[in-house]
Protein backbone atom coordinates (compact mmCIF):
# COMPACT_ATOMS: atom_id res chain seq x y z
CA UNK A 1 0.00 0.00 0.00
CA UNK A 2 1.12 3.92 0.24
CA UNK A 3 0.39 6.68 2.51
CA UNK A 4 1.29 3.76 5.54
CA UNK A 5 -1.91 1.25 4.46
CA UNK A 6 -0.79 -2.24 4.17
CA UNK A 7 -2.43 -4.84 2.03
CA UNK A 8 -2.65 -8.65 2.72
CA UNK A 9 -4.06 -10.98 0.42
CA UNK A 10 -4.44 -14.69 1.64
CA UNK A 11 -5.05 -17.53 -0.28
CA UNK A 12 -6.37 -20.94 1.60
CA UNK A 13 -7.94 -19.68 4.63
CA UNK A 14 -10.66 -22.39 5.86
CA UNK A 15 -14.35 -21.02 5.37
CA UNK A 16 -17.23 -20.14 8.26
CA UNK A 17 -13.87 -19.33 10.20
CA UNK A 18 -12.61 -17.25 13.00
CA UNK A 19 -9.61 -15.64 12.35
CA UNK A 20 -7.56 -13.74 14.26
CA UNK A 21 -4.46 -10.73 12.85
CA UNK A 22 -2.75 -7.91 13.61
CA UNK A 23 0.42 -5.93 12.16
CA UNK A 24 3.61 -5.61 13.62
CA UNK A 25 6.68 -3.26 13.18
CA UNK A 26 10.21 -3.13 14.97
CA UNK A 27 9.02 -0.97 17.81
CA UNK A 28 4.95 -1.22 18.18
CA UNK A 29 2.12 -3.52 17.36
CA UNK A 30 -1.55 -2.64 16.56
CA UNK A 31 -4.88 -4.02 18.25
CA UNK A 32 -5.78 -8.00 17.79
CA UNK A 33 -8.46 -7.63 14.88
CA UNK A 34 -10.68 -10.66 14.34
CA UNK A 35 -13.16 -11.59 11.16
CA UNK A 36 -14.97 -14.15 10.24
CA UNK A 37 -14.64 -16.05 6.53
CA UNK A 38 -18.03 -16.93 4.89
CA UNK A 39 -19.34 -20.09 5.07
CA UNK A 40 -19.10 -22.55 1.53
CA UNK A 41 -20.82 -22.35 -1.02
CA UNK A 42 -23.37 -25.02 -0.21
CA UNK A 43 -24.38 -23.73 3.47
CA UNK A 44 -27.37 -23.03 4.63
CA UNK A 45 -26.39 -21.26 7.93
CA UNK A 46 -28.26 -17.93 8.19
CA UNK A 47 -25.68 -14.76 8.26
CA UNK A 48 -25.68 -11.56 9.90
CA UNK A 49 -24.44 -8.44 8.03
CA UNK A 50 -24.70 -4.65 9.42
CA UNK A 51 -24.56 -1.80 6.78
CA UNK A 52 -24.11 1.69 7.35
CA UNK A 53 -23.60 4.86 4.72
CA UNK A 54 -23.53 8.58 4.92
CA UNK A 55 -20.84 8.82 7.65
CA UNK A 56 -19.64 12.66 8.17
CA UNK A 57 -17.24 13.16 10.95
CA UNK A 58 -18.15 16.80 11.92
CA UNK A 59 -21.87 16.06 12.10
CA UNK A 60 -21.47 13.66 15.26
CA UNK A 61 -20.02 10.50 16.87
CA UNK A 62 -20.03 7.15 15.67
CA UNK A 63 -22.16 5.39 18.23
CA UNK A 64 -24.07 2.92 15.54
CA UNK A 65 -20.73 2.07 14.44
CA UNK A 66 -19.58 1.22 18.30
CA UNK A 67 -22.38 -0.47 18.52
CA UNK A 68 -22.07 -2.71 15.46
CA UNK A 69 -18.56 -3.97 16.48
CA UNK A 70 -20.42 -5.42 19.69
CA UNK A 71 -22.78 -7.17 17.38
CA UNK A 72 -21.98 -10.55 16.23
CA UNK A 73 -22.22 -10.07 12.48
CA UNK A 74 -20.50 -11.91 9.72
CA UNK A 75 -19.94 -8.87 7.24
CA UNK A 76 -20.40 -5.49 6.96
CA UNK A 77 -21.17 -3.20 4.42
CA UNK A 78 -20.17 0.47 3.97
CA UNK A 79 -22.71 1.82 1.23
CA UNK A 80 -21.00 4.82 0.31
CA UNK A 81 -20.13 8.19 1.82
CA UNK A 82 -17.33 7.37 3.87
CA UNK A 83 -16.15 10.78 4.05
CA UNK A 84 -17.36 13.50 3.09
CA UNK A 85 -14.56 15.79 0.48
CA UNK A 86 -15.93 19.19 2.94
CA UNK A 87 -17.67 20.69 5.12
CA UNK A 88 -21.27 20.34 5.30
CA UNK A 89 -22.76 20.50 8.83
CA UNK A 90 -21.84 22.14 12.53
CA UNK A 91 -21.03 19.47 15.20
CA UNK A 92 -19.97 18.92 18.20
CA UNK A 93 -16.87 21.37 18.89
CA UNK A 94 -14.56 18.90 19.43
CA UNK A 95 -15.12 17.14 15.43
CA UNK A 96 -14.00 20.14 13.45
CA UNK A 97 -12.50 18.94 10.27
CA UNK A 98 -9.48 21.03 9.00
CA UNK A 99 -8.28 18.79 6.56
CA UNK A 100 -6.97 20.19 3.41
CA UNK A 101 -4.32 23.07 2.67
CA UNK A 102 -6.82 25.82 3.77
CA UNK A 103 -7.58 23.87 7.13
CA UNK A 104 -11.73 24.27 6.38
CA UNK A 105 -12.05 20.57 5.42
CA UNK A 106 -12.71 20.40 1.57
CA UNK A 107 -9.71 18.45 -0.19
CA UNK A 108 -8.99 17.86 -3.63
CA UNK A 109 -5.37 16.98 -3.96
CA UNK A 110 -4.28 13.27 -3.43
CA UNK A 111 -1.97 14.66 0.05
CA UNK A 112 -5.48 15.81 1.52
CA UNK A 113 -7.73 12.96 0.41
CA UNK A 114 -5.18 11.04 2.30
CA UNK A 115 -5.24 13.39 5.33
CA UNK A 116 -8.82 13.53 5.12
CA UNK A 117 -9.00 9.33 5.81
CA UNK A 118 -6.38 9.49 8.09
CA UNK A 119 -8.39 11.92 9.89
CA UNK A 120 -11.55 9.56 9.88
CA UNK A 121 -10.04 6.89 10.99
CA UNK A 122 -8.44 7.83 14.03
CA UNK A 123 -11.56 8.07 15.54
CA UNK A 124 -11.60 5.16 17.84
CA UNK A 125 -15.22 3.87 17.62
CA UNK A 126 -14.94 3.48 14.05
CA UNK A 127 -11.48 1.81 14.35
CA UNK A 128 -13.53 -0.97 17.34
CA UNK A 129 -16.01 -1.66 14.38
CA UNK A 130 -12.84 -1.97 11.47
CA UNK A 131 -11.20 -4.19 13.72
CA UNK A 132 -14.08 -6.96 14.54
CA UNK A 133 -15.26 -7.81 11.25
CA UNK A 134 -14.95 -8.52 7.78
CA UNK A 135 -15.17 -5.47 5.39
CA UNK A 136 -16.89 -4.58 2.18
CA UNK A 137 -17.22 -1.15 1.33
CA UNK A 138 -18.48 0.65 -2.33
CA UNK A 139 -18.40 4.68 -2.97
CA UNK A 140 -20.91 7.05 -3.20
CA UNK A 141 -20.44 10.76 -4.78
CA UNK A 142 -18.83 12.47 -1.14
CA UNK A 143 -15.50 10.32 -1.47
CA UNK A 144 -15.08 12.61 -4.35
CA UNK A 145 -17.47 15.17 -5.33
CA UNK A 146 -21.04 16.06 -3.87
CA UNK A 147 -23.40 15.22 -6.95
CA UNK A 148 -20.84 13.99 -9.31
CA UNK A 149 -21.91 11.93 -12.53
CA UNK A 150 -19.74 9.49 -14.34
CA UNK A 151 -16.56 12.19 -15.60
CA UNK A 152 -17.98 15.18 -14.84
CA UNK A 153 -19.11 17.60 -11.65
CA UNK A 154 -22.37 18.19 -10.59
CA UNK A 155 -24.54 19.62 -13.65
CA UNK A 156 -26.02 22.25 -11.45
CA UNK A 157 -23.30 24.30 -10.73
CA UNK A 158 -22.36 26.48 -13.39
CA UNK A 159 -19.55 28.11 -12.90
CA UNK A 160 -16.41 25.63 -14.07
CA UNK A 161 -13.90 27.54 -11.38
CA UNK A 162 -16.85 26.43 -8.60
CA UNK A 163 -18.19 23.30 -6.64
CA UNK A 164 -21.65 22.76 -6.35
CA UNK A 165 -21.15 24.64 -2.59
CA UNK A 166 -19.68 27.07 -3.63
CA UNK A 167 -15.93 25.92 -2.79
CA UNK A 168 -13.65 27.58 -5.37
CA UNK A 169 -11.79 24.71 -7.31
CA UNK A 170 -8.54 24.12 -7.08
CA UNK A 171 -7.87 21.16 -8.73
CA UNK A 172 -9.51 19.94 -12.50
CA UNK A 173 -12.20 17.67 -11.65
CA UNK A 174 -11.04 14.80 -13.52
CA UNK A 175 -7.46 14.85 -11.70
CA UNK A 176 -9.62 15.29 -8.65
CA UNK A 177 -11.63 11.92 -8.85
CA UNK A 178 -8.29 10.36 -10.09
CA UNK A 179 -6.90 11.73 -6.75
CA UNK A 180 -9.98 10.66 -4.37
CA UNK A 181 -9.91 7.16 -6.39
CA UNK A 182 -6.80 6.48 -5.39
CA UNK A 183 -6.89 7.30 -1.47
CA UNK A 184 -10.17 5.52 -1.13
CA UNK A 185 -8.13 2.18 -2.64
CA UNK A 186 -5.43 2.49 -0.34
CA UNK A 187 -7.63 3.38 2.68
CA UNK A 188 -10.22 0.37 1.84
CA UNK A 189 -9.87 -3.07 1.40
CA UNK A 190 -10.99 -3.80 -2.29
CA UNK A 191 -12.63 -7.11 -3.80
CA UNK A 192 -9.80 -7.63 -6.55
CA UNK A 193 -10.09 -10.47 -9.00
CA UNK A 194 -9.11 -10.86 -12.48
CA UNK A 195 -9.79 -8.85 -15.22
CA UNK A 196 -11.27 -6.11 -13.15
CA UNK A 197 -11.06 -2.77 -14.22
CA UNK A 198 -8.44 -0.25 -12.43
CA UNK A 199 -11.23 1.23 -10.81
CA UNK A 200 -13.91 -1.43 -10.68
CA UNK A 201 -15.97 -1.47 -7.67
CA UNK A 202 -18.97 -3.36 -9.22
CA UNK A 203 -19.13 -7.23 -8.51
CA UNK A 204 -20.88 -10.29 -6.42
CA UNK A 205 -20.20 -12.39 -3.56
CA UNK A 206 -21.45 -15.12 -3.05
CA UNK A 207 -22.34 -15.39 0.99
CA UNK A 208 -22.73 -19.52 1.62
CA UNK A 209 -25.80 -20.89 -0.38
CA UNK A 210 -28.73 -18.59 0.63
CA UNK A 211 -28.27 -15.20 -0.78
CA UNK A 212 -25.29 -13.31 -3.03
CA UNK A 213 -24.29 -9.65 -2.00
CA UNK A 214 -24.46 -7.41 -5.49
CA UNK A 215 -22.43 -4.27 -5.13
CA UNK A 216 -22.93 -2.09 -7.61
CA UNK A 217 -21.30 1.27 -8.82
CA UNK A 218 -23.54 4.20 -8.92
CA UNK A 219 -21.48 7.05 -9.55
CA UNK A 220 -18.44 6.30 -12.15
CA UNK A 221 -20.32 5.08 -14.93
CA UNK A 222 -23.25 7.63 -14.70
CA UNK A 223 -24.90 10.16 -16.95
CA UNK A 224 -25.26 13.41 -16.19
CA UNK A 225 -28.28 14.32 -14.21
CA UNK A 226 -30.74 15.82 -16.30
CA UNK A 227 -32.16 19.44 -15.88
CA UNK A 228 -29.64 20.56 -13.97
CA UNK A 229 -30.70 18.36 -10.89
CA UNK A 230 -28.14 17.72 -8.59
CA UNK A 231 -29.24 14.85 -6.60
Amino acid sequence: GQDGTVTVTWQGLEPGRQYYYRFETKNKHSRVGRFRTLPPPDSKQPLKIGYFSCQDYEAGYYNAQAAMAKEDLDLVVCLGDYIYEHKYYDGPADRVDKTGVNEDGDVQSLDEYRQKYRMYQTDKQLQELHSAHSWVTIWDDHEVEDNYAGDEADSSQSDPNLENSGYPRRVPFKERRRNAYKAYFEAHPRLKRKGMEKNQIYGSIRLGGLAELFLTDQRQYRDPQPCEDGI
